[in-house]
């Protein structure tokens, strides 16, 4: 018995310490989740200014519009998510 307290104390602490690294590394996964988004999103809205300025017409430039819109909630909804975080 002397033997196996240590024992499982010792299995415990290992296991905390796997948890505790687990939740750290999820949330470093959720933040360069959101950061890879973020550029797709800024990728593709230079990708639609691209087009417009190649091809000034006005279904590019709503096109770029609505781009610029989506980005534009995307980073605010990100925001307030990191606020509410922090």
């Amino acid at each position: 018995m002397l033997f196996i307290i240590p024992f499982i104390l010792s299995i415990m602490a290992v296991g905390a310490t796997g948890f505790y690294a687990s939740s750290l590394l999820q949330g470093r996964m959720d933040i360069s989740n959101s950061v890879l988004q973020s550029l797709s999103g800024f990728r593709n809205l230079s990708a639609a200014m691209a087009e417009f300025l190649a091809n000034a017409t006005q279904e590019n430039r709503e096109a770029v519009n609505a781009r610029l819109a989506d980005q534009r909630s995307l980073l605010k909804i990100r925001h307030r998510a990191a606020q509410r975080r922090s």
